[in-house]
């Protein structure tokens, strides 16, 4: 998943850089933000942890897993930025069996807006029933699952209060669907922030795709049709 920098620039504006691009706070501390951004990606690294999974990029698979990211023209005016490397390092959380699941295409795309970020990341695996294993062993599992909720919910970062972490319902666009979403409050209490921050997980022959959005939670009505849409644009665009 995507590393996190920060800094404040000469004006004392917080800068958050997610790879290369940036997006303002001048009232939330930029960490506040990172820790949010990072559990909103967490899923991928989480599966990581176990064994390492054997990579064998070839020409086609990855072309596959480019062409099904977000674009900036899915996402219209006031949205910066584009592919991105995607983070196949691994993570400490929870443990996921993945030495025989073999990855053989990924990518990454990444877009911040004032208040807002979309992210999308596609892995191509060598067969459809790896993808089957890999949703068995981590949606599919609920002891994998609990834990994944546990990480969440005992984030431990300076000003962040997660609220919720549980299932959300989602149209099943694909022979694999599923969202979570996560709530959370940012900032210091009396002036805090609430975000909601959904993980749309979709799966498709040898593909694997997941949509990360994080916005205000006020605005969750919008984020739900936005979500919608941008889904059934990825998956239309499957073609491994």
């Amino acid at each position: 998943m995507p590393a996190a920098a920060h800094r404040a620039d000469a004006t004392g504006t917080y800068v958050l850089r997610l790879r290369g691009h940036r997006m303002r706070s001048s009232k939330t501390p930029i960490r506040t933000v990172a820790c949010v951004v990072g559990l909103g990606l967490m899923f991928v690294q989480a599966a990581f942890a176990a064994e390492t999974q054997p990579i064998r990029f070839n020409a086609a698979d990855q072309t596959a897993a480019k062409a099904v990211m977000l674009k900036a023209a899915d996402l219209g005016a006031g949205w910066k930025g584009g592919a991105t490397k995607p983070d196949l390092t691994p993570d400490d959380a929870c443990a996921m069996k993945r030495s025989d699941l073999v990855l053989t295409g990924a990518a990454r795309s990444e877009f911040t807006a004032p208040g807002a970020m979309v992210s999308s990341e596609s892995n191509v695996l060598q067969s459809p029933g790896m993808v089957a294993t890999e949703w068995r062993r981590s949606t599919g599992n609920a002891a994998y699952m609990a834990c994944i909720r546990k990480e969440y919910l005992t984030a431990d970062e300076p000003n962040v209060k997660v609220i919720s972490f549980k299932p959300a319902a989602f149209p099943k666009l694909t022979q694999y669907s599923v969202r979570y979403r996560m709530i959370a409050d940012f900032g210091k209490p009396g002036s805090s922030t609430r975000l909601v921050v959904d993980m749309i997980l979709l799966g498709q022959g040898r593909t694997e795709v997941m949509l990360t959005v994080w916005a205000p939670y006020a605005d969750r009505a919008t984020t739900d049709r936005a979500e919608r849409r941008l889904a059934q644009i990825v998956v239309g665009r499957i073609r491994a």
